[in-house]
């Protein structure tokens, strides 16, 4: 059960996937006010630099908050994560933010903010991380680049740094005043995938992503295998592909929302995030 609850003022929720700022993407036709709460259940996009200062943001299960060009964007509201969040750009975390889905950062990514990171939930950090104030949870966190404690590491969360300066726990490449529980584990949440390289797959064509009822996958390598996670990691699929084969990846039984496919060879992995859209 979620800590956050409903705030007063209007409530306002998306009827259409769209951008942010267009008034047909939401039930009052109009865009929302700081005053407002908001609900995602479409997939929405940040156009321009963004800081949330709404009552509350709720991106429901199916829901995708997102910016495909790097922005600046701060999360003052409070903040819960249903579905899929993908930020890019420079990230500052300073209201409640409560992540049951996976929270994707593009980015650097400086927290002085309460981040529950639920039980199943996965947050990936493509950067820098500096935690401020408190990393609290049961699921998984993955950073590619430095990491920082400065605040409190607690609960029973899985936290994977891609690229330690250390190998003695808690591995944390700066950790000096720092607090980190004892119940926090590293790297030992295999659903972490993160680091992955983009070179050896670059012969490999997916798409269309988003999609709706059809996904296809070739590639001109061989020993390429795919498999398919949901969003908490769960492993959906799995097969190998055949060169120069256009294949198509079952994904009838799909609903809406987010999920990984992971791509491996022997030169190499790479990770892609995948959109369901269709209703």
């Amino acid at each position: 059960m979620s800590l956050l609850t409903i705030s007063q003022g209007q409530l306002r929720t998306t009827v259409q996937d769209g951008a942010w700022n267009t008034p047909a993407t939401w039930d009052c036709g109009c865009v929302p006010s700081a005053l407002d709460s908001v609900r995602i259940a479409h997939s929405v996009e940040i156009m321009t630099d963004h800081e949330f200062l709404n009552a509350q943001v709720h991106v429901l299960a199916g829901g995708d908050l997102y910016n495909t060009l790097p922005l600046t964007i701060n999360t003052s509201s409070m903040f819960l994560n249903d579905g899929h969040v993908l930020f890019m750009g420079t990230i500052t975390m300073s209201g409640w933010f409560e992540n049951h889905g996976l929270a994707e950062f593009v980015g650097d990514v400086i927290s002085g903010a309460t981040i529950i990171n639920a039980a199943g939930a996965l947050m990936r950090i493509e950067g820098d991380f500096e935690n401020q104030y408190i990393l609290d949870g049961s699921g998984s966190v993955c950073v590619t680049d430095s990491t920082i404690n400065t605040g409190y590491f607690t609960g029973a969360f899985d936290f994977c740094d891609a690229s330690p300066t250390t190998t003695v726990e808690p591995i944390i490449d700066v950790n000096i005043t720092g607090v980190v529980a004892p119940t926090v584990t590293f790297c030992a949440n295999g659903a972490c995938i993160t680091g992955l390289v983009e070179e050896p797959f670059a012969s490999v064509t997916i798409g269309p992503n988003p999609f709706g009822r059809k996904l296809l996958l070739t590639t001109a390598d061989e020993g390429v295998r795919y498999t398919l996670h949901s969003a908490d990691g769960r492993l959906l699929h799995t097969r190998s592909a055949a060169p120069y084969v256009r294949e198509e990846i079952p994904v009838d039984d799909l609903s809406r929302g987010c999920y990984l496919l992971r791509l491996s060879s022997a030169d190499g992995a790479r990770a892609k995030v995948l959109r369901v859209v269709r209703e």
